[in-house]
C-alpha cells in the first residue's frame, strides 16, 4: 500500500476547520489503511487467511510463519535492548531529567516507540501536564496522527493533527470523533457534530514546541518488514499448498483391476482383515498425486534468505549464523543491521533533543534554566559482548581519555554518573582499599595502608611485617585481631 504524502503549510494558521476535516478525511483514506495493515501482518493476521477456493472440498490449509513478527522483535530487541543512558556535565539538569525520566518510566516509552516506528516506519510521543503541572508523556496510536510540516528546505514539523473515535457501545449512531491541533503554542480541540467541527476549547500549552513528536525509522517512514510482505505471502501460500499436497496423498485412492466379479462385501471384508485376494491377472495400487518435494524446500529456502536479506536481520537459528561465535564474527554477522540502526540512532537522538527541549521549556517557566543539549544520549546494542576485551580495551585507553568516556564503554553499567560518584566516595573513606593503587584489588602504585598506631589487645612494639599481614587478613574475613 503506498504512503501518504507528507502535509506541508507555511503556517499553522492556515489550518482553518475546513482543512482541517480534508486533512482528516484524507488520512483516514490513505494512511489509515496501510497503518492496519501493517499492524495485521505484525499480529499474524496474513493475507492467506482470506483465501478461499471455488471447491469446497479442496484442502486449503491457511498456514502463517510470521517472519514480520520477527523481523520487528529481533530489531527492537537489537536497537533498544539495552537502556539509553544520558550523561552531562550539568548534574543538576542530569537529576532533574532522571527524576523525570523515572517517573514516566521513560525506558518502556522508548521501547514502546522503537516497536511502532519498526512496524509503521514512525512512531507518536506525546507531551502533557496533568492536573499537579507535572510532565508527562505517552505514545499515540500512529492510526490516530498526522504531522504538519514547514514548507523550508529543512522539513521540520510545525503541528500535528490527532484524530480519534468515542464510542457509544449501545449506540454506535452517538459516537462521537474529536480532533485535536497541536501547534508549537497552542492546543485546539473539536468534535464533529452534524458533519461541522465544533471547536470545544483553545488552551496554550508552554512546551515551546509542537508537544507531538515523531520518531521516525528511518528517512522514508518505512516499516522494517514493510519491504517483505509479498515474500512474506509467498512463503505463507508455499507451506499451505505443501500441507494441502500432504491432505491429498492421505486421502488417494486404492485400485484394484481384475476383480471384475467381486462384490462390494467382499471389498469391505479385504478392508477390516486387511488382506486382498485378487485372481491371477489382479492388481491394486494407490493412486496418488506425486510432489516434488525437494524443489519445494529449495523454494522455501530462498524465500527464507530473501526475508533475511532485504530485511537486514540475520537468521540467528541457521548452521551458518552459529559456526563461528567470536565477537568479531558477530559483528560481521550483524553488520547490515547495524547499518540499519545506526541510522535509527540518528533520528531517533534527534527526537529525543526535542524531548529534552520541550521539557527544558518548562522547566525555565519553574525557574530552573538549562541548556537542552547539554545532556547526551547514548545508545547500546543488545549484542553479546566478550567482557575481556572491552575491559582490556577501557585498561589501554586509561590517561589517554577521561574517565567518563571509559566508563561509558562497559555494558553493565547503567548510569555513567552514579558509578563515578560512587568512585569518588570510595577515594575520599581512607579505610576503604577496594579500588586504590596499591591494594590486592588493584595493584597499581604504592600506596601505604592506613594503620593505626595502637590496636586492643596488641603488645607494645614495633609495628613489624607479620603484624601488618595479619592484620590486612583479618581485615579480609571480617575477624578481629587474635
Amino acid at each position: 500500500m503506498n504512503k501518504m504524502e507528507f502535509i506541508m503549510l507555511d503556517s499553522m494558521e492556515k489550518l482553518t476547520p475546513a482543512l482541517i476535516d480534508f486533512l482528516v478525511d484524507k488520512h483516514g483514506r490513505e494512511a489509515v489503511p496501510r497503518i492496519r495493515h501493517l499492524r495485521k501482518y505484525y499480529e499474524g493476521q496474513h493475507d492467506i487467511l482470506k483465501r478461499t477456493y471455488a471447491d469446497s472440498s479442496k484442502p486449503n490449509n491457511k498456514i502463517v510463519n510470521n517472519f514480520c513478527r520477527m523481523i520487528t522483535d529481533v530489531t527492537q530487541g537489537y536497537f533498544m535492548g539495552e537502556p539509553i543512558t544520558y550523561t552531562s556535565d550539568d548534574e543538576k539538569f542530569l537529576m532533574h531529567l532522571e527524576d523525570l525520566y523515572n517517573v514516566n518510566t521513560e525506558e518502556n516509552q522508548n521501547s514502546l516507540l522503537a516497536k511502532d516506528a519498526s512496524i509503521f516506519g514512525v512512531g507518536y510521543e506525546l507531551l502533557y501536564m496533568d492536573e499537579d503541572a507535572d510532565i508527562c508523556m505517552t505514545t499515540l496510536p500512529p492510526e490516530e496522527v498526522l504531522m504538519i510540516y514547514n514548507t523550508k528546505v529543512d522539513r521540520k514539523p510545525i503541528g500535528a493533527i490527532r484524530h480519534y473515535t468515542v464510542k457509544d457501545y449501545l449506540d454506535p449512531a452517538n459516537d462521537v470523533e474529536h480532533i485535536e491541533v497541536y501547534s508549537e503554542k497552542r492546543i485546539i480541540k473539536y468534535f464533529s457534530y452534524g458533519g461541522a467541527l465544533i471547536q470545544e476549547s483553545n488552551e496554550e500549552h508552554y512546551f515551546g514546541i509542537c508537544p507531538v513528536i515523531p520518531y521516525c525509522n528511518n528517512d522514508e517512514e518505512l516499516g522494517d518488514f514493510e519491504g517483505i510482505i509479498a515474500i512474506q505471502d509467498a512463503y505463507n501460500a508455499a507451506v499451505s499448498d505443501q500441507a494441502n499436497d500432504f491432505e491429498y496423498t492421505a486421502d488417494s485412492y486404492l485400485v484394484i483391476t481384475g476383480a471384475e466379479d467381486t462384490e462390494d462385501t467382499e471389498f469391505l471384508n479385504m478392508k477390516q482383515n486387511r488382506l486382498i485376494l485378487l485372481p491371477e491377472n489382479g492388481e491394486a495400487k494407490w493412486l496418488i498425486k506425486k510432489t516434488d518435494n525437494q524443489t519445494l524446500e529449495s523454494y522455501k529456502k530462498r524465500l527464507t534468505k530473501d526475508i533475511h536479506r532485504f530485511s537486514n536481520v540475520p537468521d540467528i537459528n541457521s548452521d551458518e549464523f552459529m559456526s563461528d561465535i567470536s565477537g568479531v564474527a558477530l559483528k560481521y554477522r550483524w553488520q547490515a543491521m547495524e547499518q540499519a540502526c545506526a541510522n535509527k540512532e540518528r533520528l531517533f537522538k534527534e527526537s529525543l533533543y526535542q524531548r529534552q527541549k520541550a521539557i527544558c521549556n518548562i522547566l525555565g517557566i519553574k525557574g530552573l534554566h538549562f541548556d537542552y543539549g547539554d545532556v547526551k544520549p547514548h545508545f547500546k546494542r543488545n549484542l553479546p559482548v566478550n567482557m575481556n576485551e572491552v575491559i582490556q580495551l577501557v585498561a589501554s585507553l586509561r590517561g589517554t581519555l577521561s574517565q567518563e568516556t571509559l566508563l561509558a564503554q562497559l555494558p553493565f553499567l547503567d548510569s555513567v554518573q552514579d558509578e563515578i560518584e560512587r568512585i569518588e566516595e570510595e577515594q575520599e573513606d581512607p579505610y576503604n582499599d577496594f579500588g586504590k593503587a596499591g591494594s590486592e584489588q588493584n595493584p597499581v602504585g604504592d600506596v601505604d595502608l592506613p594503620i593505626e598506631e595502637e590496636l586492643d589487645e596488641e603488645p607494645k612494639g614495633a609495628w613489624n611485617q607479620q603484624s601488618a599481614q595479619n592484620y590486612t587478613a583479618n581485615q579480609q574475613t571480617g575477624r578481629g585481631m587474635v
